[in-house]
């Protein structure tokens, strides 16, 4: 995968806005936190700025190519630990309420193959609270523009707003109701839902 379609600073300036604000919203999120878990933690672009605010950071990733470079820039940090794991399957590596809080920025919960199975597993390790971020519905356009822009080859289903590409796979995105429709049964209350720049739905989640 080319550096442009993985560092932020080569995305649009739209995305770029909305992934400082998301960085604001987490790090007032986890500050004073002991333990947390970032689920997709990418190329743990978070990772060096959050570590001053816990006492343990562990992030999991499934893809080979992120979890090198993850593994790499935080390699220097006492207190960070990058796993390759699938985000399924967190309930077969940590303990039940092992996490004091858990995060999963920038659309991953949007990627994942079973995302209710992922927030059920989250809720198995997770002790208070979650904050994650999704794609809304009605951006479909921006998000091609998007695409096109880092020149990558991509599918569209306009009905379901799903976007397909070799590099990121499926993408999702999501309405209001569908979120709290991924939400329901899985143990988790929302405690409040915002969207940012009409680019990324934020959610705070509590048990």
């Amino acid at each position: 995968m080319k550096k442009d379609q993985i560092e932020p600073e080569k995305y649009p300036k739209v995305y770029q806005d909305y992934l400082r604000k998301e960085e604001k919203l987490v790090i007032k999120f986890l500050k004073g936190t002991g333990s947390v878990l970032d689920v997709g933690c990418g190329t743990a672009r978070l990772a060096p700025k959050i570590s001053s605010l816990v006492n343990q950071y562990v992030g999991v990733e499934i893809s080979s190519e992120y979890f090198k470079i993850a593994r790499d820039r935080s390699q220097r940090f006492r207190n960070i630990k990058i796993i390759k794991l699938n985000a399924e399957n967190l309930s077969k590596k940590f303990e039940k309420g092992q996490f004091d809080k858990t995060i999963s920025t920038w659309n991953t919960v949007g990627c994942l193959k079973d995302d209710k199975k992922v927030i059920k597993e989250i809720f198995k390790v997770t002790k208070n609270k979650v904050f994650f971020s999704v794609l809304p519905r009605g951006s479909l356009e921006k998000r091609i523009e998007y695409y096109n822009k880092l020149k990558v080859k991509h599918t569209v289903d306009r009905e379901s707003e799903i976007i397909k590409s070799r590099q990121w796979g499926v993408v999702r995105a999501y309405s209001d109701q569908d979120i709290r429709n991924l939400v329901k049964n899985t143990g988790f209350k929302i405690e409040k839902l915002k969207q940012i720049n009409n680019v990324g739905f934020v959610v705070y989640l509590r048990k």
